[in-house]
Parts: C-alpha cells; sequence; structure tokens
C-alpha cells in the first residue's frame, strides 16, 4: 500500500511510480579488475622505488606478490634456479587439488579445471579481502614500509598473505588475513581459529618465509627469512564495503577518518597478540620469542606512522577546503 510519508517532498514522483534507489545504495560490486589495475600502479611505483633508493630490481610483479624471478642465482638471487622451478611446481599441484582437478587424467581437461578455478577465484570474496587490504597497507605504510602480497610457496606453506619491510630499520611483519567477518558469533570462531593458527606458528619456532627481503647496509636483497611471528588482520564486512567504497576515489574527510579507525583497529588488534603470544611458555632465548618481544619496537612505529599520517590528512583536507 502507498504511504504518503515514504514520498520525498516535493517530489516529481506520483504514487505507483517506481522509484531507482540505486543512487542511495551504498554498496557496489567490488570488481577484481578494478583491484588488479590499482595494484598494478603500487607496484610499478614500489619497484622503481626500491630499485633507486634500495638498489632491488623488479621486486613485485604486478599482482603486488614478490617475484620468484628475481631469487635464481643468476639474477644475483641466493637460489637455484631447479630449486625455484620445484616450488612453482609445487604451487601448481597444490592449485590442481583445490580446483579439484586432481582427479583428471586427461592433461587438457585438467588445465581447463584448473584455468576455470583460477578465474573464479580473482571473483573470491577472500581475495578481494586479499588485494583489497594490500592496497590498503600500502596506502597507510608506502612511505616506511615495502608491502607485498607473498609467494604462493609462502601463502600456501607458511600461511603468509604479506610480508612488510621497515625500509629504515629492516623490521619485518609478516601477516595473513581473515575473511572478511560480520559481528555476529562467526567473527569470535574466525578470531578463535586465527590466534590458534599464530598460537601453533609460534610454538613451532616461528614461520620459514622462502622468497623474502632484508635490509643490510640499506640496501635490499632477496633471501629467505626464519623464525618470524605471524599475525593476523580481520577486516570486518562493514569495512570491507568502507574501502572497497574509496577504491579509485579522491580521499575526503570521511573516507580519511574511516581509513584511520581501520588502521587503528589493525594496530590495537597485533598489539593484543604479541601481548598474548608473549604468555606462551616459549624458550626465552629461542629467536621467535625475541622477534616477538622486539615487535614492541614495530608497534611504536606503527603508531607513530598513524599519528603523523592523520596530522598530514587533516593538514591537506583543511588546505582543499580553503582552496
Amino acid at each position: 500500500m502507498y504511504n504518503h510519508y515514504m514520498m520525498p517532498e516535493h517530489s516529481n514522483y506520483k504514487p505507483g511510480d517506481i522509484i531507482d534507489l540505486t543512487p542511495f545504495s551504498r554498496k557496489r560490486e567490488l570488481k577484481p579488475e578494478l583491484l588488479f589495475e590499482e595494484l598494478a600502479k603500487i607496484s610499478r611505483d614500489t619497484n622503481k622505488r626500491v630499485s633507486e633508493k634500495l638498489g632491488l630490481s623488479n621486486l613485485l610483479d604486478l599482482d603486488g606478490s614478490i617475484s620468484k624471478s628475481g631469487f635464481s642465482k643468476e639474477n644475483g638471487g641466493p637460489y637455484n634456479k631447479s630449486k625455484i622451478d620445484n616450488d612453482i611446481k609445487e604451487e601448481r599441484i597444490i592449485e590442481i587439488k583445490f580446483a579439484r582437478a586432481n582427479n583428471e587424467i586427461d592433461p587438457l581437461k585438467q588445465e581447463q579445471l584448473l584455468q576455470k578455478w583460477k578465474k573464479e577465484k580473482r571473483n573470491f570474496k577472500s581475495t578481494k579481502v586479499e588485494l583489497l587490504m594490500t592496497i590498503f597497507l600500502n596506502k597507510q605504510l608506502g612511505e616506511d614500509y615495502v608491502i607485498m602480497r607473498s609467494a604462493l610457496i609462502d601463502d600456501y606453506g607458511a600461511g603468509i598473505d604479506y610480508i612488510a619491510v621497515n625500509i629504515k630499520t629492516g623490521e619485518t611483519i609478516c601477516t595473513f588475513d581473515g575473511v572478511a567477518e560480520n559481528d555476529s558469533n562467526a567473527n569470535e570462531f574466525s578470531k578463535t581459529n586465527s590466534d590458534k593458527k599464530i598460537t601453533k606458528i609460534a610454538q613451532a619456532g616461528g614461520a620459514n618465509v622462502k622468497y623474502g627481503i632484508q635490509l643490510v647496509d640499506g640496501k635490499l636483497i632477496r633471501t629467505q627469512i626464519s623464525n618470524v611471528p605471524v599475525f593476523y588482520l580481520s577486516l570486518l564486512d562493514k569495512d570491507f564495503e568502507i574501502l572497497s567504497e574509496s577504491i579509485g576515489k579522491e580521499p575526503n574527510a570521511e573516507i580519511l577518518k574511516d581509513e584511520s579507525r581501520i588502521f587503528t583497529q589493525f594496530i590495537n588488534s597485533l598489539e593484543k597478540q604479541q601481548k598474548d603470544l608473549l604468555q606462551l611458555n616459549l624458550p626465552k632465548d629461542s629467536p621467535v620469542y625475541k622477534n616477538i618481544l622486539n615487535f614492541e619496537n614495530t608497534l611504536k612505529n606503527l603508531r607513530e606512522i598513524s599519528n603523523r599520517k592523520n596530522t598530514e590528512d587533516t593538514s591537506n583536507i583543511k588546505y582543499k577546503e580553503a582552496a
């Protein structure tokens, strides 16, 4: 039944008219093409900056992940080409299982199933979260850190989605993301599983990352990094929508306020995770315990970056409003 209270005052609509509510809908479909396009820009900029200032060429592929090609000894890296080729084969075997193509005898049909799964994977929400978070972390930390998606072999093997290296101190952060969560019990269930995962990794001596980077004498080098504590970043559904809306848009006061809040939530969560890991009965002289303890310096640095960025963003907004 028509309700006149639902009609806008001085509206041109008449009772019975169909009203298009699309302009009032906050949600929009987040297409992976938009995310990959944004990541390609970030990757090119990062590669240029790292090459010019830190002496390392072609660090990232255009999807924001660390490039394995530079790790071969022929390119100055630490590994024989055969080892890298074996890792690529291992990644393929794992993905064939994910695509449920491992029982397919016909190589052509197996490849078709794999490519179909890869195409579908681009639209998985978990994939969009990972891409979106990579863009967001670059936006928040890109001046101070090199942010990269991990190599697939480290994603599947060590459970790591992102690697961040401070270009001044060399401190390394390894994290994985929780699939976008809501505020229901599923959120608590996901957090519990994530807490169990980082606890298990710490008790095993930390993660070993085959394809990592380290800062040595002011230059970045490709190397394996070991005994790394792993943390997680969880993004609520509502914040996933907020960050999605900001892609490709000129930042305004509302967007910057939301981004600052989300980044602060991440820092608070990392701080709690560090405290929880320190409560584990880990040997005090173990490398992973020392790395967890030293993560305090990283947390302090992240808060300094957050405060500095908030000041800069506020100044920029005031300048634009006054112009």
